[in-house]
């Protein structure tokens, strides 16, 4: 009996032994019928979807009881409200008028929510495909007022998805252990495949905006950003362009390729500040409709968030499985031209994710590292001021002296109104059940 772990060789015999050790080997098979043969135990998690149809998922959308974090994704803010995805699945509403008692007042079903982000009393969210808008003029009643069909991933000629199409709503998650055994019936070089005993295949060892219009804020990780009545959003090689001078009825105006492996925007002013796995796009809005490209930077592949003030652009840089084998560190360039921005200086970084901007402070999400905290006044030289470590961090909005981070186990926000003495003031856990 051989075991999943055990490796299969193949032996050499001398010419002058093969016929004697033929004729054992023709005994010994015609005795006991002996095969080679395995048992494999395997510890799987088993993901059965829930669908509902699209009818279905729309007429769903209602402000549900509250619901544990447990894989959020993006962070937003708007007003008194933090925002917080629940990857592919929703919306969590969190009343943050205190943000020493942030209190989870609902949850918005939106299956394959990723992105979002507001003007006035609009909610934009991705909702796989589609383009969703909510009226959240009251927080507590949700409800859709428009949808614009195939826009993500944006692609020519793509078809209105039936009202009667199967969609994903969640997953049923179960562990489970496998056991599988059967005859080893082939082996082609160091590639040995299994089939079990009813001959399937068991497995194998290959290898700010315009006047009246209030915005929401988004972090550096967001690919939606809301500004001069216009709703931008970045996908793997384009911009979009939505016209959202009407709240509640967004236009599609345009897509713009951009590049590839777009990640990220972030919109400051005038211009929109584009990161992706090669660099750095900075684009003009003195026509919203159609941007105009004023510069790009180039550098190693590496996952590229980017935020920007007056004068320069911060870009953090890391590597890892999806960002290759990049750097691990933040790039502070001069935007003094920017249809020419200059690299200045470079330092070293554990594994930075998300960051933000508040006056002379610039918030650093190192990961594990947890989140590091710099002043910025001489950007040749940066102080840090504080350093907050055992936590994994990821994004981070800092805004009216609240810095408000998303980590690997909750989101935390600290009290930065006194750099000297910046402190956690609230915590919100990610539920691990």
């Amino acid at each position: 009996m051989r075991t999943e772990k055990q490796n299969f060789t193949k032996l050499a015999v001398p010419t002058q032994l093969r016929l004697p050790l033929l004729s054992i080997m023709l005994l010994f098979i015609a005795q006991s019928c002996l095969k080679d043969n395995f048992k494999s135990t395997r510890y799987v998690t088993l993901y059965t979807p829930v669908t509902k149809t699209l009818a279905e998922v729309r007429s769903d959308v209602q402000l549900s009881t509250p619901i544990p974090l447990k894989n959020p994704s993006k962070i937003y803010v708007k007003g008194n409200y933090l925002l917080i995805s629940e990857t592919w699945k929703g919306v969590h509403i969190i009343d943050n008028t205190d943000p020493s008692n942030p209190k989870n007042i609902g949850f918005i079903k939106i299956p394959g929510n990723v992105d979002m982000a507001t003007k006035n009393n609009s909610l934009y969210a991705d909702m796989n495909r589609e383009l969703w808008t909510i009226d959240i003029s009251d927080p507590t009643a949700p409800s859709i007022k428009n949808i614009i069909e195939n826009v993500f991933p944006w692609y020519p000629g793509a078809q209105p998805t039936p009202l009667d199409a199967e969609i994903v709503v969640d997953y049923i998650v179960k562990d489970t252990v496998i056991e599988t055994s059967g005859d080893v019936v082939e082996e082609d070089g160091q590639q040995i495949v299994f089939f079990d005993a009813t001959g399937n295949l068991a497995f194998s060892n290959s290898a700010s905006g315009a006047v009246g219009a209030i915005y929401g804020t988004g972090g550096s990780m967001a690919r939606f950003a809301a500004l001069k009545e216009r709703l931008f959003t970045v996908d793997g090689s384009g911009l979009s362009i939505f016209n959202i001078t009407a709240d509640m009825k967004p236009e599609f105006v345009q897509r713009k390729q951009i590049g590839w492996l777009i990640e990220t925007i972030y919109p400051f002013k005038e211009n929109l500040y584009i990161g992706s796995l090669n660099g750095m796009y900075i684009y003009d809005l003195a026509n919203p409709n159609d941007p105009t490209q004023l510069s790009s930077v180039t550098h190693v592949r590496s996952c590229d968030p980017v935020v920007a003030n007056e004068t320069h652009a911060f870009v953090t840089l890391r590597n890892g499985t999806r960002c290759w084998d990049g750097v691990n560190e933040l790039q502070i360039y001069s935007t003094a031209s920017l249809t020419s921005p200059t690299l200045l200086k470079k330092y070293p970084m554990t594994s930075p994710h998300g960051l933000g901007l508040s006056g002379n402070l610039l918030f650093i999400c190192d990961g594990k590292d947890g989140l590091k905290i710099y002043d910025i006044t001489d950007v040749n030289d940066l102080k840090l001021v504080k350093h907050i470590k055992g936590l994994d961090t990821f994004d981070v909005i800092p805004i009216n002296g609240i810095a408000i981070v998303s980590g690997e186990s909750g989101i935390y926000q600290y009290d930065y109104r006194d750099p000297n003495n910046i402190k956690l003031i609230s915590t919100i856990d990610i539920s691990k059940k």
